[in-house]
């Protein structure tokens, strides 16, 4: 090394020389190497670290020294520093082979090389808690869907014969009034027992990647005029309003026609249990150059701002002003925003705050043909 002073006349170590005695006293181990890999330099952390006085090892080859080093991770990264004149970093268990990691960085000093040796093993015993503990709760999340798969399919089995009982008692003639209006109560609660069911069953199925789409060319209008038809009962009901403002002309996605249902559907049936009698919910679809939004609002309850992020994850249920989710598991949102990102699409959210009513949007990428859909599916 064009720095390094020469082995003293009597053969012993040379002494460290002024450029590195600045590194005396850092908080890590290092070492100096010349051109024949013997050490010139050992600071007061080396001999803390590797258990070896600077007397014993100054003068010495780094492998008479260390002969774990050897053929370990650290030998290639090093003898290519040596011969590129570059640096290298290495992480491996020390040649202390004491059970403890180390960090070592190498970089040309002169002729030779500088080795700087950082101890890494609460970073790493850190790591490896975390480690565990993400497979822990891989696991877990694992058997929730498990679970949710076989719950799903449990409750299913017992709504078909009772979906059968109460079709078969509505044709009774021999029900009164009272009694007629026990059935509907009772076919209101199915149909809601149903939808929690189809819920449970479908976030089971995107949490196990078992959801394909089967896409086709469909028309935006279309889609939104057969959301509406579905979700006017309820909204009658409820004594609320449905708009629509659709473009003018033939708006084309590309995306699964049962799963864009699925989606209006949810946003429509979330907004109608936020939004009071008399109020008004809205569909519109928006073009842009390679995007179709479509926004469901409403006049409802609203929501705050701090709560806005929250809503597209599972089993999440707000509390808007002390008016806890009108039933559901919170599963609606959380299924409409993982059907969007699976047509390449995302889902969104905006309120003004509470009392000021609610937007939720999906945005899908617009079909690469814009050719008009047969007149089948045209619709609107």
């Amino acid at each position: 090394m064009a720095d390094t002073p020469p082995l003293p006349a009597d053969g012993g170590p040379p002494l460290p020389f002024p450029p590195l005695l600045a590194l005396e006293g850092i908080r890590d181990a290092f070492y100096v190497c010349d051109p024949q890999w013997r050490i010139v330099f050992f600071n007061a952390c080396a001999e803390r670290h590797f258990g070896r006085r600077r007397e014993e090892v100054l003068g010495r080859s780094v492998y008479e020294v260390f002969p774990a080093a050897a053929g370990s991770a650290f030998d290639g990264p090093f003898r290519r520093a040596m011969l590129e004149r570059g640096t290298a970093r290495v992480e491996a268990p020390s040649v202390r082979q004491d059970g403890r990691w180390v960090e070592v960085e190498v970089a040309p000093c002169g002729d030779g090389l500088s080795v700087q040796v950082r101890d890494i093993s609460e970073r790493k015993a850190i790591e490896t808690r975390l480690r565990e503990r993400e497979a822990n709760l891989a696991e877990a999340d694992r058997r929730k869907d498990e679970f949710l798969a076989v719950l799903s399919h449990e409750l299913r089995n017992p709504l078909a014969p009772l979906t059968n009982a109460l079709r078969l008692l509505e044709r009774s003639e021999a029900l009164g009034a009272p009694e007629r209006e026990w059935l509907a109560i009772a076919g209101r609660q199915r149909a809601q027992l149903k939808r929690l069911v189809d819920d449970l069953l479908e976030v089971s199925r995107v949490s196990r990647g078992l959801i394909a789409l089967r896409c086709e060319s469909m028309s935006v209008r279309a889609a939104v005029r057969d959301a509406l038809e579905g979700a006017e009962p309820l909204a009658r009901e409820r004594g609320q309003r449905l708009e629509a403002t659709l473009p003018a002309d033939a708006c084309v996605v590309d995306a699964d026609p049962a799963r864009i249902a699925q989606i209006l559907g949810n946003l429509l049936h979330n907004a109608s249990k936020f939004t009071p009698e008399g109020g008004t919910i809205r569909v519109v679809a928006l073009e842009r150059d390679l995007e179709v939004e479509l926004r469901v609002e409403d006049t409802g309850i609203g929501i705050e701002a701090a709560q806005l992020s929250r809503l597209f994850e599972p089993f999440v249920q707000l509390d808007e002003g002390g008016r806890r989710s009108e039933g559901g598991l919170g599963i609606g949102l959380a299924l409409v925003r993982r059907l969007a990102e699976l047509h390449g699409g995302r889902a969104a959210a905006a309120s003004e705050g509470p009392g000021r009513g609610a937007a939720f949007s999906v945005t899908l990428p617009r079909c690469a043909r814009q050719d008009t859909p047969p007149p089948a599916s045209a619709g609107a």
